[in-house]
Protein backbone atom coordinates (compact mmCIF):
# COMPACT_ATOMS: atom_id res chain seq x y z
CA UNK A 1 0.00 0.00 0.00
CA UNK A 2 2.87 2.42 0.48
CA UNK A 3 4.56 3.86 -2.13
CA UNK A 4 7.39 6.97 -2.35
CA UNK A 5 4.25 9.09 -2.82
CA UNK A 6 1.80 7.73 -0.43
CA UNK A 7 1.42 5.90 2.62
CA UNK A 8 -1.35 4.45 5.00
CA UNK A 9 -0.30 4.34 8.88
CA UNK A 10 -2.77 3.02 11.61
CA UNK A 11 -3.17 3.17 15.66
CA UNK A 12 -4.98 1.65 18.13
CA UNK A 13 -5.44 3.30 21.53
CA UNK A 14 -8.62 1.12 23.46
CA UNK A 15 -11.33 0.58 21.48
CA UNK A 16 -10.54 3.34 18.34
CA UNK A 17 -8.58 2.21 15.49
CA UNK A 18 -7.31 5.12 13.03
CA UNK A 19 -6.15 4.94 9.58
CA UNK A 20 -3.90 7.62 8.39
CA UNK A 21 -3.82 8.25 4.67
CA UNK A 22 -0.99 10.60 3.08
CA UNK A 23 -0.30 11.62 -0.29
CA UNK A 24 2.50 13.58 -1.43
CA UNK A 25 0.39 15.87 -4.48
CA UNK A 26 1.50 19.02 -6.73
CA UNK A 27 -1.27 21.33 -7.53
CA UNK A 28 -0.42 23.65 -10.41
CA UNK A 29 -2.25 26.78 -9.06
CA UNK A 30 -4.81 27.46 -6.62
CA UNK A 31 -7.66 27.14 -8.58
CA UNK A 32 -6.12 23.30 -9.82
CA UNK A 33 -6.34 22.79 -5.99
CA UNK A 34 -10.36 23.48 -5.99
CA UNK A 35 -10.63 20.70 -8.70
CA UNK A 36 -7.79 18.05 -7.92
CA UNK A 37 -9.18 17.66 -3.93
CA UNK A 38 -12.45 15.86 -5.04
CA UNK A 39 -10.19 13.24 -6.95
CA UNK A 40 -7.93 12.89 -3.53
CA UNK A 41 -10.91 12.31 -1.53
CA UNK A 42 -11.97 9.42 -4.08
CA UNK A 43 -8.73 7.95 -3.95
CA UNK A 44 -7.73 8.42 -0.32
CA UNK A 45 -11.75 6.79 0.84
CA UNK A 46 -10.67 4.05 -1.75
CA UNK A 47 -7.70 3.13 -0.26
CA UNK A 48 -8.86 3.64 3.32
CA UNK A 49 -12.02 1.43 2.15
CA UNK A 50 -9.93 -1.14 0.78
CA UNK A 51 -7.40 -1.22 3.64
CA UNK A 52 -9.99 -2.15 6.25
CA UNK A 53 -11.44 -4.76 4.12
CA UNK A 54 -7.92 -6.25 3.73
CA UNK A 55 -7.76 -6.07 7.71
CA UNK A 56 -11.41 -7.57 8.58
CA UNK A 57 -10.61 -10.79 5.87
CA UNK A 58 -6.83 -11.24 7.47
CA UNK A 59 -8.31 -10.82 11.17
CA UNK A 60 -10.52 -13.30 10.45
CA UNK A 61 -8.55 -16.04 9.25
CA UNK A 62 -6.05 -15.78 11.84
CA UNK A 63 -9.11 -15.23 14.74
CA UNK A 64 -11.49 -17.48 13.18
CA UNK A 65 -13.77 -15.01 14.38
CA UNK A 66 -15.50 -11.53 12.80
CA UNK A 67 -13.66 -8.22 13.44
CA UNK A 68 -16.30 -5.36 13.72
CA UNK A 69 -15.80 -2.07 12.78
CA UNK A 70 -17.95 0.96 12.20
CA UNK A 71 -16.04 4.72 10.95
CA UNK A 72 -16.72 7.24 14.05
CA UNK A 73 -15.37 10.35 11.94
CA UNK A 74 -13.00 11.06 9.26
CA UNK A 75 -11.52 14.02 7.91
CA UNK A 76 -9.06 15.36 5.36
CA UNK A 77 -6.67 18.53 4.89
CA UNK A 78 -4.19 19.59 2.68
CA UNK A 79 -0.61 21.16 4.02
CA UNK A 80 1.34 23.12 1.40
CA UNK A 81 5.24 21.88 2.40
CA UNK A 82 7.17 23.81 -0.76
CA UNK A 83 5.95 26.63 -2.66
CA UNK A 84 9.01 28.55 -4.69
CA UNK A 85 8.45 32.10 -5.21
CA UNK A 86 6.97 33.76 -8.13
CA UNK A 87 5.87 30.45 -9.21
CA UNK A 88 2.07 29.34 -8.45
CA UNK A 89 3.08 25.07 -8.12
CA UNK A 90 3.06 23.45 -4.90
CA UNK A 91 3.85 20.82 -3.33
CA UNK A 92 1.67 19.49 -0.44
CA UNK A 93 0.66 16.82 2.14
CA UNK A 94 -2.72 15.33 1.50
CA UNK A 95 -4.11 13.58 4.66
CA UNK A 96 -6.92 11.35 5.12
CA UNK A 97 -7.81 10.74 8.81
CA UNK A 98 -10.57 8.10 9.00
CA UNK A 99 -11.65 6.52 12.97
CA UNK A 100 -13.35 3.42 13.69
CA UNK A 101 -14.94 1.64 16.86
CA UNK A 102 -13.81 -1.88 17.14
CA UNK A 103 -16.01 -4.27 18.38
Amino acid sequence: KNSPTRSVKTSLSGDMFTVTYTMIVTFGSESAMSHQLPRYQEESADVTNSYIKDLKKEFKERSGRALKVKEASTSDSVEVIYTAPHMPRKTAYYRRVTTYTVS
